[in-house]
């Protein structure tokens, strides 16, 4: 295997995950990691590829990981993408709201907050139509009369 050395395997990774080769992605930053496991960058280039790969729950662990050697706006919108995949929304709203927080200047965490939080208030309508008796009226009412 190859000798990867600080910047370089990263870059390696960032390569491969670029060219879409996400299975040799994750072993060179895995390689990586065992030496430098400190390095939160090589985390979220784990977890993009984990997350390309459709493995969200690694995804989700390597995020989490990135987060707890660095907190940064940009780990914890990875994080809120990666739970949005998984289906967890709310989890992922809190991330995306913590990265637009932390950076507001950040557009795509903000996006994707307003996009998430208008998810969230059309499941919560959609909880509440179903939960609604049926009133009959108009041409429904018609129909029952004797």
């Amino acid at each position: 295997m190859n000798d990867f050395t600080g910047h370089a395997s990263k870059e390696e990774g960032l390569k491969l995950l670029r060219a879409g080769r996400l299975h040799e992605c994750i072993a060179c930053m895995e390689q990586f990691i065992d030496a430098y496991p400190d390095d939160a960058g090589a985390y979220l280039i784990l977890g993009a590829a984990y997350s390309q790969a459709g493995d969200h729950a690694m995804a989700i662990a390597a995020f989490e990981r990135s987060l707890a050697e660095e907190n940064n706006a940009r780990a914890h919108f990875n994080l809120g993408k990666a739970y949005e995949q998984a289906g967890r929304i709310k989890n992922a709203a809190d991330e995306y709201r913590i990265a637009a927080e932390m950076d507001p200047e950040y557009t795509q965490a903000k996006e994707a907050l307003k996009r998430i939080n208008d998810l969230i208030a059309e499941e919560a309508k959609a909880a509440q139509d179903i939960n609604q008796p049926h009133v009959l009226g108009g041409d429904d009412a018609d129909q029952y009369e004797n």
